[in-house]
C-alpha cells in the first residue's frame, strides 16, 4: 500500500485550526513560486530605514536581529531610529515579524547560526498581504510550500539521514492521523467559527503516543501495518474538488523555498475518498532538484502546468469514503512500480552526490 501527504490534507488541516473561513472566501492561485526578496522589499515590508537595514542585506537574517526589534512592544523605543514608521504602524508589523520567526525557526530549515532564509520573509508577507504580480495583488496558499519541505524531508529519510530540520512535527501529525482509525460520517467536514485545535490534539492522544516512542516500536508498527489499519481519508477532510494530475504530465512540480519536488496525487486517490485506479507510468525524478539563491528556472512552464490541473469533483467520492478500494490491476502495478521508483531513486541519489554539494 502507499500513502503520501497531499495538498488537500495539509491545507484542510491548516484551515481547521486557523483562518480557514477567511482564506476560502478569497480567490487563490494554485501555487506560489517563492523568489528571493530584494533588500528594498524587506525594508518596505518591515518599515525599516535603509541606512539601518544592514542586518537584512544577505540571503538570511538572524533570529536575534529580528527579535530585538519586534519581540516586545517596548523594543520600539530601543530601535526607533531604525524605523521609518510610527509605533502604531510598527505594532501592526509585529504580526508579520512573528510569522517570519515562527516559519523560519519551527517550520522551514534554519541556516547557519539559527539564521532565517529571506525567502521565508517573502512567503510570510504573501500570506498577510498577497503578492503583487503584473500590477495585480494575488493570494496563494501555504500548503504547497509546506508540502515541498515535507517531501524534501522524506527524501532525506530515504537517503538514510536520521535527523532533518523542517516540518517533522507536521509529518508526525499527518501519519498519526492516518494510523488513528475514526468513525466519522460520510459527509465531508465543514468549517465553522470554532477552533478545532483541541480536537486534533485529542486525535494524537487517542493514538496512544506512549507506545510509539522508540524506533523499534515504529518499525514493528509499520511491518505489521495492513490496509484495514489505515484511516485512508481524514474524518475532517474538507475539500470537495481535489487535484489529481497536471495538464500534460501525470507528475506535478512542487516548488518550495529550497527547490522542486515531484507531486503525484493520482497515486493516492483513496486519501481523497476516491477509488484508486491503476495510475499511468510516470518518471518522478524529472522534478527533483535543489536551488540556491537564484530564481527558479522554467517557472512559467510550471505555472502553466498548474493552471490547467486535472481535478476530481465531489461526485467522484465513493459511497464509503473511508474505504474506497481500488481496481483489479492496481495491487500488481503498485508492487512493480514501487520497486522501480526505489531503483530509479537510488541511481538518482548516486549521480546527485557526485555532482552536487551536500544537501
Amino acid at each position: 500500500m502507499e500513502i503520501t501527504p497531499t495538498i488537500e490534507e495539509i491545507r484542510d488541516g491548516i484551515d481547521i485550526v486557523g483562518t480557514g473561513l477567511e482564506r476560502r472566501v478569497r480567490k487563490q492561485e494554485n501555487i506560489l513560486i517563492p523568489n528571493k526578496p530584494t533588500l528594498e522589499d524587506i525594508i518596505n515590508w518591515l518599515g525599516l530605514r535603509k541606512d539601518y537595514a544592514y542586518w537584512a542585506e544577505g540571503s538570511s537574517i538572524s533570529f536575534r536581529d529580528l527579535y530585538v526589534r519586534f519581540g516586545h512592544e517596548r523594543f520600539y523605543a530601543n530601535y526607533n531610529q531604525e524605523f521609518r514608521v510610527t509605533f502604531r504602524e510598527w505594532d501592526g508589523i509585529r504580526h508579520l515579524a512573528f510569522t517570519i520567526a515562527l516559519l523560519g525557526t519551527m517550520v522551514f530549515p534554519q541556516g547557519p547560526s539559527l539564521s532565517i532564509n529571506t525567502w521565508v520573509i517573502m512567503l510570510a508577507h504573501t500570506l498577510f498581504h498577497g503578492h503583487l504580480n503584473q500590477w495585480q495583488v494575488k493570494y496563494y496558499p501555504i500548503a504547497p510550500v509546506i508540502m515541498f519541505d515535507m517531501y524534501r524531508s522524506l527524501g532525506r529519510c530515504k537517503e538514510g539521514h536520521r535527523y532533518f530540520q523542517g516540518y517533522n512535527l507536521l509529518l508526525q501529525w499527518w501519519i498519526l492521523s492516518h494510523l488513528a482509525k475514526g468513525h466519522g460520517t460520510q459527509q465531508l467536514h465543514t468549517l465553522d467559527n470554532n477552533n478545532s485545535l483541541k480536537g486534533l490534539n485529542d486525535v494524537l492522544f487517542w493514538a496512544d503516543l506512549k507506545k510509539r516512542k522508540t524506533r523499534g516500536r515504529w518499525a514493528q508498527i509499520f511491518s505489521e501495518l495492513r490496509e484495514g489499519n489505515i484511516q485512508w481519508m481524514f474524518d475532517r477532510f474538507i475539500s470537495k474538488n481535489v487535484i489529481v494530475r497536471g495538464h500534460r504530465q501525470f507528475v506535478l512540480p512542487l516548488p518550495g523555498i529550497w527547490g522542486i519536488r515531484p507531486y503525484a496525487p493520482i497515486r493516492v486517490l483513496r486519501q481523497f475518498g476516491r477509488i484508486q485506479i491503476t495510475p499511468p507510468n510516470a518518471y518522478h525524478c524529472i522534478y527533483v532538484f535543489n536551488i540556491g539563491d537564484d530564481r527558479v528556472h522554467d517557472a512559467s512552464e510550471m505555472l502553466r502546468e498548474w493552471k490547467k490541473v486535472v481535478r476530481m469533483d465531489e461526485k467522484t467520492i465513493a459511497v464509503d469514503r473511508f474505504n474506497a478500494g481500488y481496481d483489479q490491476t492496481y495491487k500488481a502495478w503498485l508492487k512493480d512500480d514501487i520497486q522501480g521508483i526505489s531503483f530509479q531513486f537510488q541511481i538518482f541519489i548516486a549521480v546527485w552526490r557526485t555532482k552536487s554539494p551536500k544537501l
